[in-house]
């Protein structure tokens, strides 16, 4: 039984890692088999301090869901989102934690997200050969323009967790392995051209160069010199990486810069203006209900700007409850930031899923809950056990 159940977090993975929200359906059944097996085959230790702040959460979503009945159809997908997903990879992530070393699951991630970048290559590849219909089974609307910058892509979402974690890779792969990483999200983030994406890559080389500095390592004169030649290398001929691509990177560049002064683009920037008026006007929340700017014609109640419109939809004593749930379990790991930890892998996915969260409804993704409640788990002090009946 244990093989089965580790057969499908596997499956899962794949799933939800390198094809987010592709194959949601399949996803999901996934997910749902592999938390009943655990349940029913497995005993496990629980923290009941998150399974009490889940429960406590669910009841306050549900009860802000039943209070609004102009989008009650939407009620059976907005429950499981809200209440039964999150159940799930908690009840998962805990399986994992009592059955595998810490060190064994962060490598296997790491892995997993090799080959998501490697799907990302693979998808332009066939896009620029044409294969357009087989680049639309993973996207629905990718940017078929390959002289455009900016190909839109699911994965760049798992992408970002890993992103910030590039000290993580050091510590677990070869050279020649980190150096093909660094160079694959290079690669990855400029056929992107998520904002996002770009920022907390930059801002886990950051922490790479700041941790090494603070424990006085020799690489780092040696990491910084190799870095800021690649950057003067590629300021310095990016004449030629235009005319070959046959694309624009000053524009390029502007356009990210913008989406940063704009706090993620003018669309984002103007729901951000609206939200903020609706969450003073409603301090004890709105429900799902929509706002002036409206993003999605069919869930009008959607924003892209989601720790916002989670403090509006359920009020500010709801986020603040949300925020001693997070302190509680995990608030202790901040302190171990800068000390030669890999379990600070899931301290920085964490904070680097919850900037993005600033101007991306990640987390409103079944898919991508993993990277929000994993860490959770992993982050909590306990002693989680488990046997088999």
């Amino acid at each position: 039984m244990e093989k089965f159940i580790n057969a499908l977090l596997i499956l899962l993975g794949i799933l939800a890692m390198i094809f987010p929200n592709s194959f949601l359906a399949p996803t999901i059944a996934v997910m749902i088999l592999s938390t009943a097996a655990i349940i029913l085959r497995g005993k496990i230790t629980y923290n009941y301090k998150i399974l009490f702040f889940w429960l406590v959460l669910s009841v306050i979503f549900v009860f802000y869901m039943i209070g609004n009945t102009k989008y009650s159809s939407f009620f059976p997908e907005l429950f499981f989102k809200y209440c039964i997903s999150p159940f799930c990879w908690i009840v998962i992530g805990t399986y994992l934690k009592a059955t595998f070393d810490y060190r064994k699951i962060i490598k296997l991630l790491s892995v997993i997200s090799f080959f998501s970048l490697g799907s990302v290559i693979v998808l332009y590849a066939l896009m620029s050969m044409g294969y357009i219909s087989i680049v639309k089974l993973f996207f629905a609307n990718p940017n078929i323009d390959t002289n455009k910058l900016g190909f839109t892509l699911h994965v760049y979402g798992t992408l970002i967790f890993f992103a910030i974690n590039f000290k993580t890779i050091t510590q677990l792969f070869p050279k020649f392995l980190v150096i093909l990483y660094t160079l694959l999200f290079i690669i990855t983030i400029f056929l992107s051209g998520r904002t996002a994406l770009i920022l907390t890559f930059l801002l886990g080389v950051f922490y790479y160069f700041i941790f090494n500095f603070l424990n006085i390592k020799k690489s780092v004169a040696i990491s910084m010199f190799l870095m800021i030649f690649l950057f003067i290398g590629l300021a310095y001929n990016y004449r030629m990486v235009e005319d070959y691509f046959s694309i624009d990177l000053s524009q390029y560049i502007e356009t990210n810069l913008n989406k940063v002064k704009e706090s993620g683009g003018e669309e984002r920037s103007q729901q951000t203006k609206e939200i903020i008026e609706a969450i003073k006007n409603y301090p004890y929340g709105t429900g799902f209900d929509e706002v002036f700017i409206i993003r999605d014609y069919v869930k009008r109640f959607n924003y892209e700007v989601l720790i916002l419109a989670t403090i509006m939809r359920f009020g500010i004593i709801t986020f603040i409850i949300i925020l001693a749930s997070l302190v509680s379990t995990m608030g202790w790991n901040i302190r171990n930031l800068f000390k030669d930890r890999l379990e600070n892998f899931w301290l920085l996915g964490f904070i680097s899923i919850l900037l993005s969260s600033f101007t991306n409804p990640y987390l409103e993704s079944i898919a991508f809950q993993w990277m929000f409640f994993l860490p959770i788990v992993f982050m909590a002090k306990d002693n989680v056990k488990i046997s088999f009946t």
